[in-house]
């Protein structure tokens, strides 16, 4: 890993501990939002919305979703099968 990806990395990580997310809660919807937005701020995504998106936990009382992502340049190398909501 290169020291920028490192500091990106932590950078984010930093972002993302300072929000509050408290399991089984409403502040997980909150931080659903932190995320999409993330992901909307790069470039492929950008370019390629089709691939991220939130799946809806069916029934979840506080209305929550999974956020995912796919990187395509990655996948052929990382993943044998790629789950799609």
């Amino acid at each position: 890993m290169k020291d920028r990806d490192k500091s990106e990395i932590l950078l984010l990580m930093d972002k993302f501990v300072k929000n509050r997310s408290d399991s089984y809660s409403c502040f997980e919807k909150d931080f659903e939002k932190i995320l999409i937005n993330e992901i909307e701020s790069i470039e492929f995504f950008k370019e390629q919305p089709e691939l991220y998106g939130r799946s809806a936990i069916e029934g979840d009382e506080f209305g929550r979703s999974v956020v995912w992502a796919l990187h395509q340049a990655h996948a052929e190398k990382n993943c044998d099968s790629v789950w799609t909501p």
